[in-house]
């Protein structure tokens, strides 16, 4: 018998084999836990230390009873094969498998029954549960559909059983808490639906008009197999009566045909089919201790990425990266970064008298006598809020030719700046980005255009006007995709911020799908003017003319590592930036007006708290004794110095926030904040349906095997490894 070469290399073979029992009862000991209760303090003290370390608060128990109408295997050759999974569910508490929580297969089952009861852990409240169920192939493991449960939503000590609907395998997108939350909302069938009416309402759309689409290119393998996924799999009968239905819809007989159809089902499915459970939460320390436990956060939730189609095979990675840049140069640049710049550009530039004079005006105040600053200052801030509530107003202060949309209305602002420079900006971004033309050398001359293209404030011509001038311009130059008309595939941008693929082309207008809008994972179809959409670069285009057929696998395989290297650093970025100035913004136009209310209030009463300070200081009301009453002067006092007040808050608060002794504080407000937290479920599941005679069906089924099998006596086709030592441990051989 060999041994490996490691540290116990100088060892004999009998010392060596007499060391493996103390290592393994080390890797035990590392691997335990330490009992909650005990231990409960931890949770305040290292909170991130007791997620890990900490046995559970509470257990929930699962029972993974049966299943219904899964999705089955591909058919092959001529369909005559057995197309029914051989299904197994694995369970996931927050992304990581339960090695000791998974079915048995149920061989050859679209519903199958499992009868299978286990347990898992909870430590932190928050947790969220998967269950995969799974088609065991031969050759792999193939998710079949998933469902999602947030623990924290689960009342305690409370039996919830009955129906969980499965999700399609492609929605496994972003992250656990977001798809939970659409779930909750929205059945997978109801969605299928919607995304079907969408589909066939755009349709119907183009056929009103006489316009027939073009043939649908092809998909690559990923999106065929999503695809495929969702269409039912007929057996050689089923296929037989298909094909009779549509030679009688072709011959006229249209009842029979859809008297055929009826009597065979659907061909499209809605979901990927449903599993039966029984869900129990329980506590398994005192209600004090587990209040401890609100201290605790889930390990942080995996990210799958947005749902994105596969139109390129060999560069996907590196064309969603690409479209990740350019949306996120959209959210933090143009509607960020470049409406400030425009709009602290519009006051220095005096483009309202008033406004400017106002900002003047205050300054100047401010630095006759700087004590009023509290006072005026934050009169200023709810002045330009105001102002911000209007798009009328708004508008023109932040668009420019840096980031005005191609519209008419866009053309008309950036010529309202009466700026040569700022007509030119624009002019070169529907010449390079919307028309796709080249410039090349001929820069001076494009400006030239372009200062010719406003007078007094108001563009010359219209946009389509501009468009027309340019494509006949001699200064530019045409592209490939110049003249290329819009084809059925072709990715697009709408309104320059929105992902779309083109689905039906018109004559005026095309038909567009939308994905990810509204942050919402819904897809959405809608029929769009032309002059709303434009191309998006494709990288597969581009590498080809910039490269010749050898040199093209080198560039993939470095635009490959590039995007390994550089894309986990944007999402990072872009996760954590991007919903900070959308909320930012959304505040400041008015979108969340409670919050811009309530800021305009708060302003105002901190501007007249320092008002009355003001006036007492200037007319310096004494009492008799030559002094300012003591009421008074405590509170000019505490006015005088709030500043210096908030500011040392902020540094003491930065120096102190990641200090040991500071993490009490932390998870003490945490567990405050989370103790009127409500438990709605199942109330708040969408996805979830009781069925109490398939729950006594069960119980029929579980009794009438019991009383086959003996009592202590396990179904071998059920049994699994718990249950077999247990039977053994029981006294059964």
């Amino acid at each position: 018998m060999s041994y490996p070469q490691s540290q116990f290399a100088a060892y004999s073979a009998a010392e060596y084999d007499s060391l493996l029992p103390q290592h393994v009862n080390l890797l035990d000991k590392v691997q335990s836990k330490d009992d909650f209760h005990s231990k409960r303090y931890r949770c305040l003290s290292e909170p991130e230390f007791a997620i890990n370390t900490l046995g559970p608060y509470a257990v929930l128990e699962i029972g993974i009873l049966s299943g219904k109408d899964l999705i089955e295997r591909e058919a092959a050759m001529l369909k005559v094969i057995d197309t029914n999974p051989d299904s197994l569910v694995e369970v996931y508490v927050d992304d990581l498998q339960q090695e000791n929580c998974k079915t048995p297969v149920a061989r050859g089952k679209k519903d199958p029954v499992w009868q299978y009861q286990s347990a898992v852990d909870i430590v932190a409240p928050l947790s969220m549960l998967r269950l995969q169920v799974v088609d065991d192939r031969a050759t792999e493991k193939a998710p079949i559909g998933f469902v999602e449960i947030c623990v924290g939503d689960m009342p305690h000590d409370t039996v919830i059983e009955g129906w969980f609907e499965l999700r399609f395998q492609e929605n496994m997108v972003k992250n656990s808490m977001l798809r939970y939350a659409e779930h909750c909302k929205l059945r997978e069938d109801e969605r299928s639906v919607q995304e079907a009416e969408a589909q066939n309402a755009a349709t119907a759309a183009q056929d009103e008009t006489g316009q027939i689409a073009e043939a649908k290119k092809s998909f690559v393998k990923t999106v065929e197999k999503v695809e495929t996924q969702k269409k039912r799999v007929n057996d050689a009968f089923q296929a037989c009566v298909h094909s009779t239905a549509d030679k009688a819809s072709e011959l006229g007989f249209e009842t029979l045909s859809q008297s055929l159809k009826d009597r065979s089902g659907s061909t499209v499915r809605k979901n990927a089919g449903e599993i039966y459970l029984r869900l129990n939460l329980k506590q398994v320390v005192s209600s004090t201790t587990a209040k401890f436990a609100l201290a605790l956060d889930p390990h942080p939730a995996v990210s799958r990425g947005t749902p994105t189609e596969v139109e390129v095979a060999e560069l996907i990675d590196l064309q969603y990266c690409v479209d990740e840049v350019f949306e996120f140069k959209v959210k933090l640049l143009d509607d960020a970064v470049f409406c400030f710049l425009y709009w602290v550009l519009y006051l220095l530039t005096w483009r309202s008298s008033l406004l400017s004079f106002i900002h003047l005006a205050i300054w100047l105040i401010v630095a006759w006598h700087t004590f009023l600053f509290s006072t005026l200052f934050p009169l200023l801030l709810i002045l330009n809020l105001v102002v911000n509530y209007f798009p009328a107003a708004r508008m023109p202060m932040t668009r420019g030719g840096l980031n005005a949309p191609f519209t008419e209305q866009g053309l008309a602002w950036v010529a309202s700046w009466r700026s040569t420079d700022q007509m030119h900006t624009f002019v070169k971004r529907v010449a390079t980005d919307d028309l796709k033309l080249s410039i090349g050398q001929n820069e001076q001359k494009l400006y030239f255009f372009a200062a010719k293209c406003a007078r007094d404030g108001q563009p010359t011509v219209s946009l389509n006007e501009l468009k027309i001038a340019l494509r006949r311009a001699e200064f530019l130059a045409e592209t490939e995709e110049t003249e290329a008309p819009l084809q059925s595939g072709d990715l697009v941008w709408v309104d320059g911020r929105d992902r779309g693929k083109v689905v039906q082309v018109g004559a005026a207008d095309v038909t567009v799908e939308l994905k990810d809008i509204g942050r919402s994972m819904l897809t959405q179809t809608a029929t769009l003017d032309k002059r709303r959409v434009t191309r998006r670069l494709v990288l597969d285009k581009e590498v080809s003319k910039a490269a010749g057929p050898l040199a093209l696998r080198a560039l993939q395989t470095l635009a490959k590592q590039l995007v390994d290297a550089i894309f986990p650093q944007l999402e990072v970025i872009k996760t954590a930036a991007v919903p900070a100035v959308e909320l930012i913004t959304d505040i400041l136009i008015w979108k969340k007006s409670s919050v811009a209310a309530g800021i305009c209030f708060a302003l105002l009463l901190y501007s007249a708290a320092f008002a009355w300070a003001a006036i007492i200081s200037l007319t310096e009301q004494e009492d008799e004794a030559g002094t300012m009453g003591a009421v008074a002067e405590v509170l000019v006092s505490v006015l005088r110095h709030i500043k210096n007040y908030i500011l040392t808050l902020i540094f003491v608060g930065l120096l102190t926030f990641q200090a040991w002794w500071a993490a009490g504080v932390k998870s003490v407000i945490k567990i405050l904040s989370r103790l009127g937290r409500k438990r709605p479920a199942p109330g708040n599941w969408a996805f979830f349906k009781e069925d109490t005679d398939w729950h006594n069906t069960l119980g029929n089924l579980a009794q009438k095997e019991q009383q086959e099998q003996g009592p202590g006596m396990f179904h071998l086709p059920y049994m699994t490894r718990d249950a077999s030592t247990a039977y053994a441990s029981a006294g059964g051989s």
